[in-house]
Parts: C-alpha cells; structure tokens; sequence
C-alpha cells in the first residue's frame, strides 16, 4: 500500500472513531447495569413458568355483577 495521501470528503476519521470507542463503552456500561439489575431483581426476571407446570391451586375467585357489562375506559 502506497503511503500517499487520501481525501475522506470532509469526513473526520479520528473524531468518528472516538465517536464509535465512545458508544462502544457506553454500551459495555449499560450490559453491566443491566446485569446488575436482574442479579438483584432476579424473582422479577425470571422467565414464567409454561402452562403445564404452574400449580393447580386457586388462590382467589373474582365474581362478576354483570358478565355482560361492557368495561368503560
């Protein structure tokens, strides 16, 4: 490779690549807090159990005055 001297268009090379190192580093930040979040919310995160293994058990019963009753928003 030669080492003559390209035009980049008005394009500034060093201020793109610490635009990307930045970005780089802020997401590496945010994948550790992330981590951090659902290490220390893990009952929160955890993914829900399927269908056929949730518990068989009623815990309450909702009675309805009108099932017909459309819900007003």
């Amino acid at each position: 490779m030669d080492n003559e001297y390209r035009a980049t268009d008005g394009i500034d090379v060093i201020a793109a690549i610490r635009e990307w190192v930045e970005i780089l580093a802020d997401r590496a930040k945010l994948i550790e807090q992330s981590d951090k979040l659902c290490d220390e919310f893990k009952d929160v995160f955890d993914p829900l159990l399927h269908y056929d293994d949730l518990s068989d058990e009623i815990y309450c019963k909702i009675n309805l005055k009108d099932a017909s009753q459309m819900i007003k928003t």
